[in-house]
């Protein structure tokens, strides 16, 4: 991978974090700001990889926050709601975020 690739890919990452904690975060005050970073890795350049960091770590974010909340609730006093369908978005984020980068690194290749 080229290194603007790698750092748009990296740049995708942080912003997918970022995005995804403060969509969880603020989702009725501020929705649109959770959204910010979203952009700004998705216009990272090479765009297929920036947008793929963001897919990726936005998903995994979204993933890893829910499953800690669902992991504290003690089953004896406390039910939670399903996570089910928000787990299954969060693997569609990564599963595209992954799909962005085998393209990206398709159309980089060399052609022999």
């Amino acid at each position: 991978m080229r290194r603007e690739a790698a750092r748009a890919w990296l740049l995708g990452l942080a912003a997918g974090v970022l995005g995804g904690i403060l969509s969880i975060s603020w989702i009725l005050p501020l929705f649109g700001v959770g959204f910010l970073p979203l952009v700004v890795g998705c216009l990272a350049r090479p765009r297929p990889f920036g947008a793929s960091g963001t897919l990726v770590a936005w998903g995994g974010t979204w993933a890893l926050l829910f499953r800690r909340a669902d992991a504290a609730c003690d089953p004896a006093s406390c039910v939670g709601p399903d996570i089910t369908p928000w787990l299954l978005a969060s693997g569609a984020l990564v599963a595209l975020g992954i799909a962005l980068l085998a393209l990206g690194l398709r159309r980089t290749r060399p052609a022999s």
